[in-house]
């Protein structure tokens, strides 16, 4: 049997991957071993891998070494040259900016000891999983000689290039390398076909998903609950859902978020001035186990998103999981979760009056997103998928 190297953030060092905690029971039973590389450290590990998973020290140990390392080192030179002269950025600061932080960071993982180790112990049977489309994803170029076959996927953050200043580095570079480029959603692989239709044969689309927990409880008491899930910084309009349900007042709403940040001191104010008898509850971050807890224990009547920007919301496959019912703006791949079937699609840039009104009509019509879930967004089932094509 091949194994299968995943080239990971800092999993399982950290929660920030969760997904990957969906898919390593599954991908354990394809491989003879999994070995997991993070490139950075965020704390212990107290995860609970399977039995033939595992994971090595992260790659990066201090946050000055993330760059610093490979400043005196040119060997990426040419390629970076090229990508800077193709995308004609010499004379605009912040891209310039962007290339030479991602070349610095480039030649230390490519002078990492310890990566090469891994990299030379590995054979061609084997897979390499970039499980994001930058960060270790910048080795690909540098090991395009080894046979092993190299799947590397693309989210949100490292695919779009307008939430970059409209440059991302090296990215062609990247794509060209690689034997199979997976997108975790329909959008995605159209924006990365517009902008190399010659690649376009090597991209697919594989939705991550999430896994089964079951259905949550609807309300029994006359309350209608709501929930949300998102970290409070601006891009994620966390104070659009307090405005708008202080505009209802003849429905008994109880609003609970999940998540902090740099807005959530400033929405916490807002909170002890709510003048409406809306109850708001605000648990402020939880681990994603302590999230799916949540859907299990508690009672949740609909789930409501309005980042300005997304790649495909895992947030959101988890609710119509639970079966519970999605308000979302229609940004990046929300509306390929977003449907007739699983909610209302609200426009990308809502006023107050727009989600307060999508709120009222949720409340009033009858959905079971949980079968659109079984069929599309299963993790288990979509990870299957994934790796029948890279073992084939």
């Amino acid at each position: 049997m091949r194994n299968l190297y995943i080239f990971t953030r800092s999993f399982p060092f950290s929660d920030d991957e969760p997904f990957l905690d969906n898919q390593l029971s599954v991908l354990a039973n394809f491989y003879q071993s999994i070995i997991i590389i993070p490139l950075m450290f965020s704390k212990e590990n107290n995860k609970v891998l399977p039995a033939n998973c595992f994971a090595y020290d992260p790659i990066i140990k201090t946050k000055s070494q993330l760059y610093w390392g490979g400043i005196f080192s040119i060997k990426s030179f040419p390629m970076y040259f090229w990508d800077i002269t193709k995308n004609f950025i010499f004379f605009n600061f912040s891209k310039i900016k962007l290339a030479l932080i991602s070349f610095f960071f480039t030649n230390n993982i490519i002078h990492s000891k310890q990566l090469k180790k891994i990299i030379s112990d590995s054979n061609e049977m084997d897979v390499f999983f970039f499980y994001w489309g930058k960060g270790f994803a910048n080795l690909l170029p540098f090991i395009s000689s080894i046979k092993t076959k190299k799947v590397v996927q693309f989210h949100g953050d490292d695919l779009y290039h307008y939430r970059h200043e409209g440059y991302i580095p090296i990215q062609e570079f990247i794509i060209k390398n690689a034997d199979i480029v997976t997108c975790i959603s329909n959008d995605g692989k159209r924006y990365l076909g517009k902008y190399y239709p010659k690649f376009d044969s090597k991209i697919i689309v594989n939705y991550l998903g999430t896994r089964d927990f079951g259905e949550s409880k609807k309300s029994n008491d006359g309350i209608f609950r709501i929930l949300s899930c998102s970290s409070v910084i601006p891009l994620k309009r966390v104070h659009l859902i307090f405005e708008a349900i202080q505009t209802i007042y003849f429905l008994n709403i109880e609003w609970t978020h999940i998540g902090d940040g740099v807005e959530f001191d400033e929405l916490k104010k807002k909170v002890k001035l709510n003048k409406s008898d809306n109850k708001i509850i605000l648990l402020g971050n939880l681990t994603n186990p302590e999230v799916i807890s949540y859907y299990k224990n508690e009672m949740v009547d609909l789930f409501i998103n309005v980042s300005e920007f997304e790649g495909l919301p895992v947030s959101i496959m988890e609710a119509i999981s639970f079966n519970v019912p999605v308000i979302a703006t229609n940004v990046g791949g929300s509306s390929e979760i977003v449907n007739p079937l699983t909610g209302i699609l609200i426009g990308p840039n809502p006023t107050i009056v727009e989600l307060a009104e999508a709120i009222v009509k949720a409340k009033n019509i009858n959905l079971s997103p949980r079968k659109f879930w079984e069929l599309n967004f299963n993790a288990e089932r979509n990870c299957v998928k994934l790796f029948d094509s890279a073992l084939s």
